[in-house]
């Protein structure tokens, strides 16, 4: 999740659902035929299935993945899945809670976590 000192780039400096796919249509004509979703904490995106959707509407898209840190992944697995994500990649820094981390702060790692992942199986 962002520190609290983040600073969240303006809306209008931000690539929307639409430029995204169509950044994507230019590297599927070139030959890419993978996409993975990445870069800070992809969920934290508004409307992220809505991306995968356009993105399926690619017939040259033949995976498409998602990298995160699986806290927000409960609240999203079944909408992402019904949009057509492939796959998922779960990056955890830790399993094991160290005083003062933000995994002990925010108590997730395995209700936030583990948990969403063993359900996605």
């Amino acid at each position: 999740m962002p520190e609290q000192d983040y600073v969240w780039l303006p809306r209008e400096d931000v690539l929307t659902h639409e430029e995204m796919a169509g950044l994507t249509r230019y590297f599927t004509d070139l030959g890419v035929d993978r996409v993975r979703l990445t870069g800070g904490e992809p969920l934290l995106r508004r409307g992220l299935p809505r991306l995968v959707r356009l993105l399926r509407q690619n017939r040259r898209v033949t995976d498409i993945a998602l990298t995160t840190n699986g806290v927000l992944l409960a609240d999203q697995a079944e909408a992402l899945y019904e949009a057509g994500l492939d796959r998922i990649t779960v990056s955890l820094d830790t399993l094991r809670p160290e005083p003062g981390s933000h995994h002990r702060e925010f108590g997730y790692v395995e209700a936030r976590t583990v948990s969403p992942v063993d359900q996605a199986r």
